[in-house]
């Protein structure tokens, strides 16, 4: 296993594009909704991002209003979260469990 500072240049810009995809995939369906002590302000623009995609008929492109809106706050968390993940060495094997994201 490696922490993520073991991970080359290349490995962390890809487990951090991983992980902001992920995070936008649960923030787009609704599955992923912050609830932190100051989440309200945050929550609030990315709904109002999503609501923004309806209006103009383009609700596939949430994801890029999303970014516009929200983008500093997604990739921090997205860093974050790829900074505390272990990363697996080829050859090694991993129990991977059946894992759901739970509100921040």
């Amino acid at each position: 296993m490696k922490t993520f500072q073991e991970l080359t240049h290349e490995e962390r810009t890809l487990a951090v594009n991983q992980m902001l995809a992920a995070i936008l995939e649960g923030v787009v369906s609704g599955e992923l909704r912050f609830a932190f002590d100051d989440a309200d302000a945050l929550q609030d623009r990315l709904d109002r991002a999503k609501a923004r995609a309806v209006r103009a008929r383009s609700p596939h492109l949430a994801h890029e209003y999303i970014m516009e809106t929200c983008s500093v706050e997604l990739t921090a968390l997205a860093v974050q979260v790829a900074f505390d993940g272990v990363y697996t060495v080829d050859g090694e094997h991993v129990v991977k469990l059946n894992y759901r994201p739970v509100a921040c």
